[in-house]
This record gives structure tokens, sequence and C-alpha cells, in this order.
């Protein structure tokens, strides 16, 4: 599900946002709602800071002047440089809900799944002569 497929409702007894077709399913703020349900974040590491991260980036993504220049994109590198241990995090968790790795009480203690350890003994990609 994501906000595509319900309505975002905000409910004034319990002060929280939830999704229209699932109203026990709450958060205090949108923001976090969109992080754990939409996105898929969990709550290891910095999910705050992930969450802020990623929205960071896709602003970067968004149609300007400079965009597709040498400045628009020397910003999403500085952007990646400036913050390289949630940038660490964040490709950990995108890993996670690939399925390609796994983890306990701290992201940052992930290891790969048995998916992962078959992409791992299949080797590197090497061009083939039809590519």
């Amino acid at each position: 599900m994501n906000f595509r497929d319900a309505k975002i409702i905000f409910n004034e007894e319990f002060q929280d946002w939830s999704y229209s077709d699932n109203p026990e399913c709450a958060y205090p703020t949108k923001q976090e709602l969109f992080m754990y349900e939409d996105m898929k974040l969990c709550g290891c590491g910095y999910p705050e800071a992930s969450y802020n991260f990623i929205l960071n980036f896709l602003k970067e993504h968004l149609p300007t002047e400079d965009r597709f220049t040498k400045e628009g994109t020397k910003r999403i590198y500085q952007l990646v440089e400036n913050d390289l241990e949630i940038v660490v995090e964040v490709l950990q968790k995108l890993l996670t809900n690939l399925g390609l790795l796994e983890h306990g009480g701290n992201v940052g203690g992930s290891w790969p799944t048995d998916m992962a350890k078959d992409i791992i003994d299949a080797g590197y990609y090497e061009e083939r002569e039809d590519d």
C-alpha cells in the first residue's frame, strides 16, 4: 500500500496520522507515516536522519534550471559526501527491503541473506560480446 492507494487522514481525537483503509496503524507525524509505511524504513540506527537524507536527495532531483548541469550534479555528490554514515545506513535499509540483507537489533550489524550469498557466488557482471 502507498499514499496513492488510500487517503491520508488526521485523527483529531488521537492526534495522529494514518491511511483511511488502516486507521489502526497510526503515527504521530505524517513523516513517520511515510517513513515506516511507504518507504519501509525500520527504526534501527537513525531513521529520522535516513528520512531527511532521502528527502534532500529527492529534492535535488526536482526539475530545476541547473538540474542537469555540472553544478546540479555536484550538489548531489556533495549531499552524499557530507553524510556518508547515513548513506551507508540508507543503502543497508534498501538492501534489507530488497531481501539481500537481514539484521537484528541494529542495521549496522547486517548480514547477507541466502539470496545475497547466491549473488556473491555469481561474481561480478562481465560485459558480453553482444552487449
